[in-house]
C-alpha cells in the first residue's frame, strides 16, 4: 500500500526568497528522505525564485521522476504568477538549449564536397 502524497512547504524549508541553487539542495535532500512516492511542493508565501534556483529545481524534479529506484512524482502547488513566470522561462531556456546542442555546424565546403 502506497503512502499518501507528502506536502513540503518551501517557505518552512528554505525562505520566502529563494535565490540560490544551494537552497534547492535542501529541498532535494528532504524529498529524497521522504518515504512517499508523491511530493507536492507548496510555494505558498514564496515571493521570489531566482532563475538559477528554478533551473536547479527543475533539474532535480526531472532526475527524481526518471529514476528507476525510489522514483518520485513531484508537483507544484500555490505558485504565484511571478514564480511561475521564472519556472516557465527556465523550462523554455532548457528546451531551447537542448535543441541547439543537436545542431551540427556545417560550412559551405561541406555542401560542395558532399555533391
Amino acid at each position: 500500500m502506497g503512502l499518501k502524497a507528502q506536502k513540503i512547504e518551501l517557505v518552512k524549508v528554505i525562505a520566502p526568497n529563494v535565490s540560490s541553487r544551494d537552497a534547492i539542495s535542501l529541498v532535494d535532500q528532504k524529498i529524497k528522505r521522504s518515504k512517499s512516492k508523491e511530493i507536492i511542493l507548496d510555494f505558498s508565501s514564496v515571493e521570489f525564485l531566482s532563475r538559477s534556483a528554478s533551473k536547479e529545481l527543475l533539474r532535480a524534479q526531472r532526475e527524481l521522476e526518471r529514476r528507476w529506484f525510489r522514483r518520485k512524482k513531484i508537483s507544484f502547488s500555490n505558485v504565484s504568477k511571478d514564480v511561475q513566470d521564472v519556472l516557465d522561462a527556465s523550462s523554455v531556456t532548457r528546451k531551447t538549449r537542448r535543441i541547439n546542442d543537436d545542431i551540427k555546424e556545417v560550412t559551405l565546403r561541406d555542401f560542395l564536397v558532399s555533391k
